[in-house]
């Protein structure tokens, strides 16, 4: 029988391909996840590849803004966060939550950005609420 890898040592897998542009390690993953009855473990090896990515100077995060982001928006947005997180590359994928009323959320591995009027007004709230 085969030894179990564990999520770390195929995270490490999939970054080594990604950093040497081969594409087909994602395929290659997928493939072992379903024949090792594994794919509930997907979410997670795939956080622990963006913790690893991160590490490495490339960010992947998602955006989270009440209205459609224009191009130049979200790169002055990804340069100050390549500026601010030391990074070498910052990719992000925009989302769409007209609940955030103004303002926008950034997901990063093991961090988040919230700069939303939601998160202010909830903060507020609280804070009326302490007094």
């Amino acid at each position: 029988m085969a030894r179990r890898l564990s999520r770390r040592s195929l995270a490490r897998y999939v970054v080594n391909g990604l950093l040497n542009d081969d594409r087909s390690v994602l395929s290659r993953l997928a493939a072992y996840l379903t024949e090792t009855r594994r794919t509930k473990e997907a979410s997670l090896i795939i956080r622990d590849v963006e913790l690893l990515l991160a590490e490495q100077g490339t960010l992947i995060g998602t955006v989270t803004t009440a209205h459609p982001l224009s191009d130049g928006t979200l790169q002055a947005l990804e340069s100050s966060l390549r500026a601010a997180m030391k990074a070498e590359k910052v990719m992000l994928a925009r989302e769409i939550d007209p609940g955030l009323i103004a303002g926008y959320r950034v997901s990063l591995p093991g961090r988040e950005l919230d700069d939303s009027v939601k998160h202010h007004v909830t903060t507020l709230r609280t804070r009326l609420k302490k007094v």
